[in-house]
């Protein structure tokens, strides 16, 4: 179970990633890759619900942890874990993908091994925005969250898909160069990207206060546009309206929240 344990999360990211390789080498025929989908987020839905079976409540600290060197310079580490909080955004991440798919089954009749391959991509960097411990980790992540989204609307917009595309990415891609500067401001003052680390620097009082607090804005401002809140929230209805109804289940706030 120990073993279990220390490779669940990342499973997690590669079930799916390896899911979107199979649906993109398999021919398109026979509805072939929305079994494949379907199959691989059942699957992966099925490994989220190992986290609440056994984690321990009360226990401080981050659980299923896994710390391991990734870039020497600057320190990057592939650091993954969840705590009290994180754990349910995993699964709800996981339960909607299955949803998604069989949501999708009879809407998406053409090009199904591009969108299946691009969902389960985008479900690959959502659980990685909520198990990223390192921040240019959780930042990658972030990122990548936009590219499969983007993609789909534009290809399966029911009428202006390309421009409810490029708004959503235009209003998303921004917002993160400020939170790029505040997270290698973070680096500069600490050497150091790991999230614990840096909640003790910021606990312990030792970073300025007043360049400390435009770095918190500039977390909340790539947040509250993600969510989003008024008045940053210029992209939703367009990408609400044009989306299929799979993408539209995962457009909702919880990247922000």
């Amino acid at each position: 179970m120990n073993s279990i344990d220390q490779s669940i999360l990342t499973l997690l990211l590669l079930v799916p990633l390896a899911g979107a390789v199979l649906v993109a080498l398999v021919p398109d025929r026979a509805k072939l890759p929305n079994w494949i989908a379907l199959l691989t987020s059942l699957v992966t839905f099925g490994l989220t619900l190992h986290l609440p079976a056994h984690f321990v409540a009360g226990q401080s600290g981050f659980q299923f942890a896994v710390n391991r060197p990734w870039i020497e310079r600057p320190a990057i580490f592939y650091h993954v874990g969840i705590d009290g909080l994180s754990i349910w955004l995993v699964v709800l991440v996981g339960l909607l993908a299955p949803v998604g798919v069989v949501a999708s089954w009879n809407a998406i009749k053409e090009r199904r091994k591009v969108f299946f391959a691009l969902f389960l991509i985008q479900q690959t960097a959502m659980f990685g925005v909520f198990i990223s411990l390192d921040l240019m980790l959780y930042y990658g992540f972030w990122e990548l969250s936009l590219v499969p989204m983007a993609i789909l609307i534009a290809m399966y917009g029911r009428k202006d898909g390309p421009k409810a595309a490029t708004k959503f990415f235009l209003f998303t891609f921004i917002p993160s160069a400020p939170l790029l500067v505040a997270i290698l401001w973070l680096y500069a003052k600490t050497g150091s990207f790991d999230l614990a680390y840096l909640q003790y620097w910021v606990a312990s009082g030792a970073l300025p206060a007043g360049a400390l607090c435009w770095c918190a804005l500039a977390f909340l401002f790539a947040f509250a546009v993600k969510v989003p809140v008024f008045p940053l929230h210029g992209w939703l209805a367009d990408s609400f309206s044009e989306a299929p109804v799979a993408l539209a289940m995962v457009i909702a706030g919880k990247l922000g929240l």
